[in-house]
C-alpha cells in the first residue's frame, strides 16, 4: 500500500475510489490524483481535458453472492460529450464540457446467477488546462496551520519561526545546495482552490536552467528535485498538451546558513489520529535575512528521552522528521513524557524539549481490558528507537501517570474478578 495513503488513512480517513450515482458500482482510476493523499481520483472533482483514466470497476451494492465475478461483462458502456473510449476501454477526456459515462445492464454470467443490475451513470467536468494553475504543494505546513485552526494540532514554537517558515508567494524556493526537496503536484482550478484531477503517467517536470535534476518520487503524483551547487531554473509541468510554470528552485550556499532552530507539532485530537501525543519536527534553516532554506542535511538525535526519530513518510527533506511514541510498551507510555530533540548542521545545533501527557487509557483504545501483560510481550520497538540503555530512556511517569497506572489496574481488577466470578 502506498505510504501516503497510509497516512492518509491515520490523518484523516480517505477514500480511494468513487461510486457510481445509484451506488452499484464502485470505481478505481489508479493513475488519476487530485492531492497528494488521494489515488483513485475518489474526490470525483473537474478532471482536466486530454486526461486518460483507466478505470477498474467493481460490484458495490446487490452483489453479495456475486462480488469475486467480474461485473465489466454485465454492463455495455456509453459516453455522451467530449470525451471516447480509446482501445484499451479507457476514458480519454478530449476537449472541456460535461462528460456523462452511462452503464447499461446487458447479460453476463452474473446475471444468470441472479444478479440483476440497473442502468447507472457517472458524471464529470473536464476543464481546460488553460483555466488551472498547477504548483508545488507544501503540504507539512499547510497542513498544520490547518490543523491548528480546526484544534486537533497543537505548535510547539519556542523561537517563533513560524511567520518566517514558509516559502513567500512570488519568490524562489531556495534549497540547500546538495540537498533535495520531495513534494506533491497539484492542479487546481479557475478559482485556485478547487482540485483538479489529472493522470501522473501523462505529466513530465523538467527544469529550464542549472542545476536541478527532477526524480519521480516513490508516490504517484510526487516529484523529488536535486538541487547542484549553483543551480538556478524554473521548474514547468507538462500535462498532455498543457503546460505550466510552477516556480524557481535556487541553490543556497551552505555558508549562507545564519540560523538553526525548532518547531514541533502535535496532534491533540484522538479523532484525527489515532493517539495523541508528539507528531513530527522541523528543523528551519534559515539565512541573515530569516529567509527559509530547505532540503537541509540535518542529522537528527533524541536525548534523555526515548522516542524514533523517523525520516521519509512523504516527509519533503532531511529537515523534517516524524516523532513517534513507540519506543516504549503500552504500559510505559502515561504520564509526563518528555524528550530532548536535538538538529545539527555544519557545525550549528538546536535543541527542543518536546512534552506531552501519555493518557495509557488512550494509548489501549478499545483494548484497554486486554492483559497488559500480553500487549507489552507482543510489543515491538520501531526500528529508529535509541539502542536499549540510552541516556535518560526511563522519563516520564509522574504522580498523575501513578494515578493513570492506578485506575488501569483497577480496570483489569475489575475484568479478572468479573470473569472469576462468572466462571
Amino acid at each position: 500500500m502506498r505510504r501516503t495513503l497510509l497516512l492518509c488513512l491515520a490523518l484523516v480517513g480517505c477514500e480511494d475510489s468513487f461510486k457510481t450515482e445509484e451506488g452499484q458500482l464502485r470505481l478505481f482510476a489508479p493513475e488519476i490524483v487530485d492531492d497528494e493523499w488521494s489515488v483513485g481520483f475518489a474526490n470525483e472533482g473537474p478532471i482536466l481535458a486530454g486526461t486518460r483514466m483507466c478505470v477498474i470497476q467493481e460490484c458495490e451494492e446487490d452483489c453479495w453472492y456475486f462480488e469475486e465475478l467480474p461485473v465489466d461483462p454485465c454492463f455495455e458502456d456509453h459516453l455522451s460529450g467530449p470525451a471516447t473510449f480509446d482501445a484499451d476501454g479507457c476514458v480519454v477526456f478530449d476537449e472541456p464540457g460535461e462528460v456523462t459515462w452511462t452503464f447499461l445492464p446487458q447479460e453476463c454470467h452474473a446475471t444468470s446467477q441472479g444478479y440483476g443490475p440497473d442502468t447507472d451513470r457517472v458524471s464529470f467536468t473536464a476543464v481546460d488546462p488553460a483555466e488551472t494553475t498547477a504548483m508545488l504543494y507544501p503540504w507539512p505546513e499547510v497542513t498544520v496551520d490547518e490543523g491548528v485552526a480546526e484544534g486537533w494540532i497543537r505548535l510547539q514554537d519556542p523561537d517563533g519561526v513560524h511567520d518566517r517558515w514558509s516559502r513567500a508567494d512570488g519568490e524562489p524556493l531556495r534549497v540547500y545546495a546538495g540537498g533535495s526537496v520531495e513534494l506533491p503536484l497539484r492542479v487546481l482550478g479557475a478559482d485556485g482552490e478547487t482540485l483538479v484531477g489529472w493522470n501522473f503517467r501523462q505529466v513530465e517536470v523538467v527544469p529550464d536552467g542549472q542545476g536541478i535534476t527532477i526524480i519521480p518520487a516513490e508516490e504517484e503524483g510526487w516529484i523529488r528535485v536535486e538541487v547542484s551547487a549553483g543551480a538556478d531554473a524554473v521548474l514547468r509541468m507538462t500535462h498532455a498538451s498543457a503546460s505550466w510554470e510552477l516556480l524557481r528552485v535556487v541553490a543556497v550556499p551552505p555558508s549562507e546558513v545564519a540560523s538553526l532552530s525548532l518547531a514541533a507539532a502535535y496532534t491533540v485530537d484522538p479523532d484525527h489520529f489515532m493517539e495523541p501525543g508528539p507528531l513530527g519536527v522541523r528543523a528551519v534553516v534559515a539565512d541573515a535575512d530569516g529567509a527559509p532554506i530547505f532540503g537541509a542535511p540535518v542529522t537528527w538525535s533524541a536525548r534523555w528521552g526515548d522516542v524514533a526519530l523517523e525520516a521519509g513518510g512523504g516527509l519533503p527533506g532531511e529537515d523534517y522528521r516524524w516523532v513517534r511514541d513507540a519506543c516504549r510498551p503500552p504500559s510505559k507510555r502515561y504520564g509526563s513524557r518528555s524528550v530532548v530533540v536535538r538538529a545539527a548542521l555544519d557545525g550549528q545545533t538546536a535543541d527542543m524539549k518536546m512534552s506531552w501527557d501519555g493518557d495509557l487509557l488512550e494509548a489501549f483504545h478499545s483494548e484497554v481490558e486486554a492483559d497488559v501483560e500480553q500487549l507489552d510481550a507482543q510489543f515491538i520497538p520501531h526500528g529508529d528507537c535509541p539502542q536499549v540503555g540510552c541516556a535518560g530512556c526511563a522519563s516520564g511517569g509522574s504522580g498523575r501517570g501513578a494515578l493513570a497506572a492506578l485506575a488501569f489496574g483497577l480496570v483489569l481488577v475489575a475484568r479478572r474478578r468479573s470473569n472469576s466470578m462468572g466462571a
